[in-house]
């Protein structure tokens, strides 16, 4: 139901070390809760490491606004990208057609890129991709072009 957790530790110039864990949750009622919680163990692992900047992305399994989402931002600790500079744009789905699980459900925004509260990052452009607009699609979830400012 979950993938491996890919974890970069990047050494920008004039920045630092920008942390970005790429992941693949499973649904709710599927591991969910146990899994993120590996995940904020992972992270803070590796802090030590004089990280500037920290990102989950990926496949969260979490719709938007619903409990496992609100698991993640509702204590301020990380703020969803795409709602901070789209906030009218909050279901816009990450995905199309009947993917495993949402056989009887509409489409919604599953996949994040999530930024750590107050950490030096701003972001100033994220649109979907691989979505047959911006790019061919490549998957059934579309991806993320997010560019950020750094501080």
């Amino acid at each position: 139901m979950s993938r491996n957790v890919t974890v970069s530790c990047i050494d920008l110039p004039r920045f630092g070390l920008l942390h970005i864990a790429n992941v693949h949750l499973s649904w709710a009622h599927h591991g969910f809760h146990q899994e993120y919680a590996n995940l904020k163990r992972l992270i803070a692992s590796r802090q030590h490491f004089g990280v500037r900047g920290d990102l989950i992305v990926g496949d969260f399994n979490a719709p938007a606004g619903e409990q496992a989402y609100q698991h993640i931002v509702g204590n301020g600790e990380y703020i969803d990208q795409y709602h901070e500079l789209h906030p009218q744009r909050f279901y816009e789905p990450t995905f199309r057609g009947q993917i495993d699980g949402w056989r009887h459900s509409p489409p919604r925004r599953i996949d994040y890129i999530f930024k750590r509260n107050g950490h030096p990052l701003r972001v100033r452009e994220m649109a979907p991709i691989f979505n047959d607009e911006f790019y061919p699609s490549v998957s059934d979830h579309f991806g993320y072009l997010a560019r950020f400012e750094l501080f």
